[in-house]
């Protein structure tokens, strides 16, 4: 595959050292590592989820500067140790999040266009979902997927446009053919464009957790055509409609997400999605603490704990997770953070829980 001149190709020599000048500067690890090394083409980047917790995620990502009308991402994945990979065992391989959620209710989204992989139900083939906003479709998303061999070569090309965007898709196959599958009539331009992009492993479901965690997946080849990308770190995370957290109290708080906001579709710079409720508490140390929140929830309906910093938003830095029976935990923190309480890995739902901390906070 060839892309064109502004594609950032890196190409050493050294497989044992690390990647130098990686092509996404940022990188996401609640409870997975995602780790760059020097590969036979160029540089290579290995994500695994460690533990099964829900919201774990092992995922690179860039920021953008500004919506553009076009970009376009290559890179391969070598998807081998993922062996018997089931219908239930599904994962985020590309996410690419707004900073501004748009539509309402359980229909609010910051995701411009994601890709997934799951397998059949007897676990013995792959495929890769696609999904992207689109008007006048089932709850506001457009969606198809391909077959995906173990070691595919991807390529797609995303052009912006008001109900008039479309995305392409290549998969083992060069740019000059026809696309493996073409997708059109997208709406980007409500969510502003795409504020980071990220490669790896995210929103795992929990049948993903439970059969895959500590397993590598492998990318290389990755290739970006995009001149709006911003080699910073995460100063304008912000999303102007990002609910107010509440004051955490002393001890613990019970609460229930049922009466969250939907303005956090998504969390940790585009690793984690869903459309369901979350509710967010913001707490303060003057000095740094080490200590851990754990949550329970009375009927389980998947929930899952975030330490992200503020303001919050979908492209916002989130440091660590948890969920019932995981405690959160954070060494040395200091300053103001939220926490968000929402389900994750899973289907819509909310539910109600109780949020405890043993020590001082304010």
């Amino acid at each position: 595959m060839r892309l064109p001149a502004l594609a950032l190709l890196l190409a050493f020599a050294a497989p044992a050292l690390a990647c130098p000048e990686p092509p996404f500067n940022e990188t996401v690890e609640l409870g997975g590592t995602a780790t760059w090394l020097e590969g036979d083409d160029g540089c290579a980047l290995d994500v695994r989820i460690d533990a099964n917790v829900r919201g774990s995620a092992a995922m690179a990502h860039v920021r953008r500067r500004d919506q553009a009308p076009l970009m376009e991402l290559a890179f391969r994945a070598d998807l081998s140790a993922l062996t018997g990979l089931n219908a239930v065992q599904v994962f985020d391989l590309v996410h690419a999040v707004s900073a501004q959620p748009a539509g309402s209710g359980d229909q609010r989204t910051a995701t411009v266009f994601a890709l997934s992989v799951f397998g059949n139900i007897a676990g013995t083939s792959r495929n890769l979902g696609v999904s992207a906003p689109c008007p006048g479709q089932p709850g506001g998303q457009c969606t198809l997927s391909v077959p995906l061999p173990v070691r595919p070569e991807i390529t797609l090309r995303l052009e912006e446009g008001a109900g008039t965007g479309s995305l392409r898709l290549w998969v083992d196959t060069p740019t000059s053919d026809a696309p493996t599958a073409v997708m059109n009539g997208l709406d980007t331009v409500a969510l502003g464009g795409i504020e980071r992009l990220a490669l790896g492993l995210g929103n795992p479901s929990t049948g993903f957790l439970a059969g895959q965690a500590t397993r590598t997946v492998r990318f290389d080849r990755i290739a970006l055509a995009d001149d709006q990308l911003a080699w910073i770190s995460h100063e304008a995370g912000e999303d102007a409609n990002c609910p107010v957290g509440v004051p955490f109290p002393l001890g613990s708080v019970s609460g229930s997400t049922c009466t969250g906001s939907h303005d956090l579709p998504a969390l940790a710079s585009g690793s984690t999605r869903n459309r369901s409720p979350a509710v967010l508490y913001r707490f303060t140390l003057p000095e740094p603490r080490t200590g851990a929140f754990s949550i329970a929830e009375p009927t389980p309906f998947g929930v899952a704990l975030f330490l992200c910093e503020v303001p919050c938003g979908p492209a916002t830095r989130c440091i660590a997770t948890g969920n019932a029976g995981n405690p959160l935990t954070f060494s040395q923190l200091q300053g103001t953070w939220y926490l968000v309480v929402k389900p994750a890995g899973g289907p819509s739902a909310c539910g109600n829980y109780t949020l405890t901390y043993n020590g001082p906070l304010g």
